[in-house]
């Protein structure tokens, strides 16, 4: 017997439809209460767990659960299932900095926290080269993968960029914001900056000025709520000046 999974990521979004949503509730039940004897596994994911996103005549019918790092105790007893949290099982007190660990219930005896990420270099080479193969027959495989060519950006293209996001009536500006404003602006080069938090995004814009000389300081500004801060920042005219330096240094200038 062929086992086959079933995974349906923000299901809220489905439930929800104004139209079909009753149906898909129906079948997802119907599914998750008698396919497994069939060898068909129904997964949901939902970041609204609530009766409204996702009815609990559908949360019932799942065994497992998973949670990652929610706001309350409340929200984890709604993933987890009614009594987690007086057996001990709270995901609200997962750290923010625990990226990709949750709380697993329902897979053995003992329930816990687990991490989503456990492969090796083998396990990372097999994964990869099976994805590369599923890509090769959907004819989705593009970019280098490919073997296309694509336009490089120079080595100091974040000078420019920097100069592009600035306002001209910002002379300093938090470090945070910049990386958010570069990551708007280049998704691709810049993206992952923007997931990281807070002291860490200034870690990784400073790192990459400081080979042209530009140190980051304590910049005051204010928040979105309103209130005052220090945090550490860029003078625009320090970019203003590498950009300068640089381009007097070119061969056509």
């Amino acid at each position: 017997m062929p086992l086959t999974l079933v995974v349906v990521d923000e299901v809220q979004e489905y439930l929800q439809h104004p139209v079909h949503g009753k149906t898909i509730l129906e079948l997802l039940v119907y599914l998750a209460r008698v396919a497994p004897a069939v060898g068909v596994s129904v997964m949901n994911s939902t970041q609204k767990p609530d009766d409204t996103a996702c009815p609990s005549v559908l949360r019932d019918q799942h065994q497992a659960r998973f949670s990652l790092r929610v706001g309350s105790w409340q929200v984890s007893d709604v993933v987890l299932g009614a009594g987690s949290y007086s057996e001990g099982l709270d995901a609200s007190r997962l750290l923010k900095s625990h990226k990709g660990v949750g709380l697993l219930k329902g897979m053995s005896d003992d329930a816990g926290i687990v991490r989503t990420y456990l492969a090796d270099g083998r396990d990372a080479d097999t994964v990869l080269t099976r994805a590369r193969d599923l890509r090769e027959a959907e004819g989705t495989l593009s970019g280098d993968a490919a073997g296309e060519v694509t336009a490089t950006r120079s080595a100091d293209a974040i000078l420019d960029e920097v100069a592009m996001v600035l306002g001209r009536t910002e002379d300093k500006v938090w470090s945070e914001t910049v990386v958010d404003r570069l990551a708007d602006l280049n998704p691709d080069a810049y993206g992952a900056w923007a997931g990281l938090e807070g002291r860490a995004k200034a870690d990784q814009l400073a790192s990459a000025l400081k080979r042209y000389g530009i140190a980051t300081g304590q910049v005051w500004g204010k928040a979105e709520g309103g209130k005052g801060a220090n945090r550490r920042g860029i003078e625009r005219q320090h970019i203003i000046d590498a950009i300068t330096q640089r381009n007097s240094k070119r061969p056509d200038r």
